[in-house]
Order: C-alpha cells, then sequence, then structure tokens
C-alpha cells in the first residue's frame, strides 16, 4: 500500500492507517521525484 502524503499530518495520518486499519508489518517512507509516500508491507 502506498498513501502519497505531502505534510506531518498527513504523514502521521498515513502512518495511523497503516498501523491501526491494516495491521502493517512494516512501514516505511519513500521518494520519488517529488512525491513522498508513506509504504506499508503486510504479511501474506
Amino acid at each position: 500500500m502506498r498513501l502519497p502524503v505531502t505534510t506531518l499530518d498527513s504523514v502521521l495520518s498515513a502512518v495511523e492507517e497503516a498501523l491501526l486499519g491494516t495491521g502493517a508489518r512494516r512501514i516505511w517512507i519513500e521518494q520519488e521525484d517529488a512525491e513522498l509516500c508513506v509504504v506499508a508491507e503486510f504479511d501474506r
């Protein structure tokens, strides 16, 4: 799951959604060109 973010608040919201809403196993932030995304990985 990749969630685009633009502000610190949106980063925190995306991390909260990934942890609480979906039970992500790992979460990290990636930058591609000028876009930041919170990326979540799940157990299969």
